[in-house]
């Protein structure tokens, strides 16, 4: 069983296929700009502070209207006042209510 022989390492070639299917992946992830991608993560930071996931689109319109700051100040109170109890609806109504408040909307 010399190196000649044709066996080598077992399971030496996964690491190559593993690399060529990473490969292929990568080429075919659609680049997504910038800020859509900024968008898309505030909407998810708000689903997951509020924990209403069916608003999703609701929360990707506010991430494209409202500055970052100004949403995660409000994050910020929402969880403050939920900690405390005082969230009558849910913490997605109050958030919304919270922002046109700020803003006069």
């Amino acid at each position: 069983m010399g190196e000649n022989s044709g066996e080598g390492r077992p399971y030496e070639h996964v690491g190559y296929i593993l690399r060529e299917k990473l490969a292929s992946l990568r080429a075919r992830r659609p680049r997504v700009p910038p800020e859509k991608a900024k968008r898309e993560y505030l909407a998810q930071e708000m689903v997951k502070v509020l924990r209403d996931r069916h608003s999703l689109g609701c929360y990707r319109r506010i991430a494209e209207e409202y500055p970052p700051q100004v949403i995660y100040e409000a994050l910020g109170l929402v969880r403050e006042v939920a900690h405390q109890g005082k969230v009558r609806k849910s913490k997605g109504a109050f958030f919304v209510e919270i922002l046109r408040r700020w803003t006069g909307g």
